[in-house]
């Protein structure tokens, strides 16, 4: 708009200011419009009343310039010169002169800065090209205008005209959609743009390789800058490179139709070039695949020299077939069509008499009128005379689609029957059919003869001669042939599709396990069970309950055939169950250092599902065969037994996970396993004591004072550990300050065992959890076989599942009690033996977590961070201000105060929950491995149960379970940082709101409503 104001500036007309004065001015019919230009006609030889006419609104004339008022008058009077009498110059005469004045001044400003030997600026061309009234001006082009205008110029003599100027601004403005299409990836409009008349490429640019021009000129773009803009030469440049291209890709694609012979694939190849006849393509393939040819034009050639051919051919084959009705020969005729393939010399009377009645004769005409005539023919005679001319022909095609319905036809022997048929003599399909017998007795024993070649060779174990038999039948693979050559060996058969049958099976056998060996490699490297799962099903001996260990094992295995999987697998079989087995050699101290109540429920446990174990497996012979074997591997390593220091009554033995220390004399034994937890027995006396006390609960009871020197002596042996793990001291030097106390130890077993109480009592340990996780758990917690813990965990699990009503009933099950023993454990292991140097990845972010909300809990008994006001309940509220109860609780609400109130205690209530939420749920939380995957399962397992409800319903149900089980008690545990005058107060509050955002935030991750 700036460049309009510019150069309009010094006409009179008020283009942006007084639209209304314009209009003013504007003619409203025919009559002033012509006075206006009678007046202009009368002016001309006035300069000063001539401009002013010029200028007039109701004249019409646009693009006036003061400076080149000479030159309009000139031109107007030299066109009034050749006006007949009493004849006037109209608007259209008057603007042309104009129009041609403006150009030719604009055109000697433009020769005046290309003459200057550089590029001109860029305002001087804008000023110029606005001159020149040019409608596709691009005011962003200006430096591109400017050289290519310069550029042209120095490619020629004359100045530059109009029309070469308008032709290059058009081609510069079609040059910049090209690029915007082509970097927009816009194909369509691509092609479009190149094919337009200013460009001169509509002969060379073809629609159907659009695609490849576009990635073409995108490539260019991305070489030269997406600021450079590609001209009509650089592009039709990039058009005749990817023609050529092509046309080399299509001469390659020609010559590989016709190495093999491919007619189809020839007519794709040769569709759009020019002369192509689809009824010669036959012709086509002969001629090429006799010539040498590398470029298109030698093809073109071929082809014409091919039409030509066959014109000449079809000529003298019309001429003959006119001759031959003229005469009414029908074996001349015979002869004439002999290179037609239907044709039949029996029926060539039939063939002259239609040939005869038809007007216009062409080869084609001719082979449909052939075609007619053998339909009409009886059925049988045809099929015999058809099957009589394919064998002739040795047209294996035809021959077989004539024999589809003979009896006895086996069509993988066709092959054979055209050789005995084109050499047999035959009227009928019956003697057809005899022929047909006697070669398929001939092959079957041809067959016999291979398969005991076969047989021989199998016997010679030759793995060569069976990849020469084998080579031409279907489907044989060479990379096999050796476990052909085995399952020959091996297997029974008798006949060649026995063979086929056997060659078959390896090679679906070998296609089966690359997809079973690539489903384990995914299933492995996204550590994904389920997969692996799938993956193996189809493979002997696996357990789905060992899966995590078949994926462990399998990734440190690097397998590579299936055949390594399955022995992995009978490995891993093996390891757990020898793990199972060793489960029941050790028997932990934990289960025997709780007391109170708690010592009597695990007593009484222990009667209940491990009262045959230990009456058969933990006898003092245990602890005899273990001695003996240290002593074994003592002697093996030429140690003395006997000279050990009088400093330390233990025997150390170092293995390669630890160190073992033994009392050989009390048969006490120690077992240190760095960066594992520690493992320990009892000596035999002590389980005999416990073997008694089980399987008699009255003296059971009698033996309190017994059982506390039991607890005591566990307490010292775990106090000797504790220190001597360090091996500094010996345990006599041990002092108290170095012993852990009992109290802690008892805490220990006391979060690893206890079943906490719930106040509303309604989630109760089940029979099967009492009598079968928790001493699995108590044995199974610091030892190797975890996982068999974690596949029993998942089996209690499914059973409180299949009680369910609803999934999102899960929250409330017993199971929440397993989760806080889980997390507890986990909490207390990272708190008291972190000297152990555990895995900071398990445990690291939990206990972070777990800080976090302690913080949290702390400042939230702080008085600052309290709400004066604190009720989510409207009616309550009215009550307890009005002193009287609501009708209902609109009426509550309409109180001013309550609205206050509980306005906000949702703000209040919303901000915590988010606070806590965001530490809890805002980030990826690592739970423990076992979690985790009971998690899954209970996951499973739900689907299982309610099959029709959605993902969405079941992940929430589990998110809500996690949530409750792993988090609510850490939330809503007491804290002690509060004075002692607020201290009751502040808590019991504090702790109910804690209770209520735990509620508040369980009811979001299931998109429940909270109700009041």
């Amino acid at each position: 708009m700036n460049d309009v104001r510019e150069r309009l500036k010094d006409n009179d007309l008020s283009l942006f200011g007084n639209i209304d004065e314009i209009l003013a001015k504007t003619p409203r019919d025919l009559e002033a419009h012509m006075n206006a230009v009678i007046k202009l006609n009368n002016s001309v030889d006035d300069k000063e009343s001539l401009l002013k006419c010029l200028k007039y609104a109701d004249s019409g004339i646009l693009y006036v310039n003061d400076a080149f008022l000479d030159q309009y008058q000139n031109g107007l009077q030299n066109r009034q010169k050749i006006l007949a009498k009493n004849e006037f110059l109209n608007r259209e005469q008057i603007q042309s002169v104009v129009t041609a004045v403006n150009h030719a001044e604009a055109l000697k400003q433009l020769e005046s800065v290309l003459r200057d030997g550089k590029i001109p600026e860029v305002t001087e061309v804008n000023v110029i090209l606005d001159h020149l009234q040019q409608d596709d001006i691009l005011r962003g082009a200006g430096l591109l205008y400017a050289q290519e205008l310069y550029k042209m110029r120095r490619a020629q003599n004359d100045p530059l005209t109009i029309e070469q100027v308008e032709t290059l601004l058009k081609a510069i403005k079609m040059c910049l959609r090209v690029r915007f299409y082509a970097l927009e990836s816009d194909e369509n409009c691509l092609c479009e743009a190149l094919k337009c008349k200013s460009f001169g490429m509509e002969a060379i640019v073809k629609c159907e390789l659009k695609g490849i021009y576009k990635n073409a000129i995108r490539e260019k773009y991305d070489n030269v800058g997406k600021d450079y803009v590609l001209m009509v030469d650089e592009l039709r440049d990039i058009i005749k490179q990817v023609n050529d291209e092509m046309m080399e890709n299509r001469v390659c694609i020609i010559k590989d139709a016709c190495k093999k012979g491919d007619k189809i694939a020839l007519a794709n190849a040769l569709d759009g070039l020019e002369g192509i006849r689809e009824d010669l393509m036959a012709h086509y393939l002969e001629e090429l695949q006799e010539a040498d040819f590398s470029s298109i034009a030698n093809i073109n050639d071929i082809l014409k020299y091919t039409n030509e051919k066959m014109e000449q051919q079809e000529s003298l084959f019309v001429q003959d077939m006119i001759t031959a009705c003229q005469r009414n020969d029908s074996r001349m005729l015979t002869k004439v069509l002999k290179n037609i393939r239907e044709m039949r010399e029996d029926l060539a009377p039939y063939y002259l008499e239609a040939i005869k009645r038809t007007l216009n004769i062409t080869p084609n005409i001719v082979e449909t009128i052939i075609q007619q005539i053998n339909e009409r023919i009886p059925e049988i005679r045809k099929k015999v005379h058809g099957i009589e001319w394919a064998c002739q022909k040795g047209d294996i095609d035809n021959l077989r689609q004539m024999l589809t319905d003979v009896k006895g036809v086996k069509m993988e022997n066709v092959r054979y029957y055209l050789e005995a048929l084109k050499n047999g003599h035959y009227i009928t399909v019956e003697e057809i059919e005899e022929i047909i017998a006697t070669v398929n007795e001939t092959i079957t024993s041809e067959q016999e003869k291979f398969v005991c070649n076969v047989a021989s060779i199998c016997k010679q174990n030759d793995e060569a001669k069976l990849a020469n038999v084998l080579g031409e039948m279907k489907n044989v693979r060479k990379d096999l042939m050796q476990q052909y050559l085995n399952a020959l060996i091996n297997v029974n058969y008798s006949t060649m599709d026995d063979i086929e049958m056997i060659i078959a099976k390896i090679n679906q056998s070998v296609e089966n396990n690359q997809r079973t060996m690539a489903m384990i490699a995914l299933a492995c490297q996204q550590n994904d069970c389920n997969s692996l799962l799938l993956a193996l099903r189809s493979l002997a001996n696996v357990n789905e309950e060992f899966i995590p260990y078949y994926m462990f094992a399998i990734k440190k295995g690097q397998s590579s055939t299936v055949e390594e999987v399955e022995q992995i697998i009978q490995k891993v079989n093996e390891d757990v169950n020898n793990a199972a087995a060793r489960l029941q050699d050790t028997l932990r101290l934990n289960i025997f250092l709780a007391d109170g109540k708690t010592k009597d429920a695990i007593k009484l446990l222990l009667s209940k599902s491990w009262k045959k174990f230990i009456r058969t497996n933990l006898k003092s012979d245990y602890v005899a065969r273990l001695r003996q074997e240290i002593i074994a591997r003592m002697n093996k390593l030429g140690m003395n037994l006997n000279a050990r220091g009088n400093d330390d009554e233990y025997l150390r033995e170092r293995f390669p996970d630890g160190l073992l220390y033994i009392n050989v004399e009390s048969e006490e034994i120690i077992h240190y396993e760095p960066n594992k937890t520690i493992e320990w027995m009892l000596t035999s006396e002590e389980i005999e004591d416990i073997v008694e006390m089980i399987n008699d609960k009255e003296e059971m009871k009698q033996k309190n004072g017994a059982d506390k020197e039991i607890v005591e002596k566990a307490a010292r042996i775990i106090q000797h550990w504790w220190k001597k793990q360090q091996f500094s001291k010996n345990f006599d030097e041990l002092i108290k300050s170095d012993k852990p106390s009992l109290q802690l130890i008892r805490r220990f077993v006391s979060l690893l065992l206890h079943t906490p109480n719930d106040k509303k009592e309604d989630a109760v340990l089940s029979d099967l959890f009492r009598t079968s996780v928790l001493p699995v758990y108590s044995y199974g917690m610091s030892n190797r076989e975890m996982s068999l813990l974690a596949l029993l965990l998942a089996n209690y699990l499914a059973e409180e599942i299949k009680e369910l009503n609803d999934p999102v009933e899960f929250r409330n099950t017993p199971s929440c009690i397993i989760l806080q023993i889980l997390m507890e454990f986990r909490f207390f292991l990272f708190f008291f033996l972190s000297n152990f140097q555990l895995n900071q990845r398990l445990y690291g972010k939990t206990e972070i977590q777990r800080l976090q909300i302690a913080g949290l809990n702390r400042k939230l008994n702080e008085i600052e961070h309290q709400v004066k006001y604190f009720n989510l309940n409207p009616i309550s509220l009215f009550e307890s201000i009005t002193d009287k109860k609501p009708t209902n609780a609109d009426q509550a609400m309409g109180n001013a105060t309550v609205a206050k109130i509980l306005s906000n205690s949702k703000k209040f209530l919303t901000y915590w929950a988010t606070v806590y939420a965001d530490v809890v749920l805002g980030r990826a939380t690592e739970y423990p491995d076992i979690i985790r995957y009971i998690a899954i399962s209970a996951r499973s397992e739900l689907k299982k149960r309610f099959p029709m409800r959605s993902e969405t319903s079941l992940t929430q149900a589990i998110n809500a379970w996690l949530f409750k089980g792993c988090w609510t008690k850490v939330i809503i545990a007491t804290t002690g940082n509060v004075s002692e005058i607020t201290e009751n107060e502040i808590k019991n509050s504090a702790l109910a709101i804690r209770e209520t955002i735990c509620k508040f935030i369980e009811y979001g991750i299931l998109n429940f409503g909270v109700s009041v």
